[in-house]
């Protein structure tokens, strides 16, 4: 049991790495974020709605 818990440290440790590593693409940058890409989709979709 003690094994199992302390490999959890171990396996948080690797998800706040890989969270960290994700958690940039939310945010706006040059244009070339996960975050821009959706702000895009979404102004063209709204021209679209607007349109006759």
């Amino acid at each position: 049991m003690m094994e199992w818990l302390c490999g959890i440290d171990d396996r948080l440790g690797a998800l706040n790495a890989r969270g960290g590593a994700i958690e940039p693409e939310f945010n706006p940058n040059s244009g070339s974020s996960l975050r821009d890409a959706i702000n895009r989709v979404d102004a063209r979709t709204a021209r679209l709605d607007k349109a006759p």
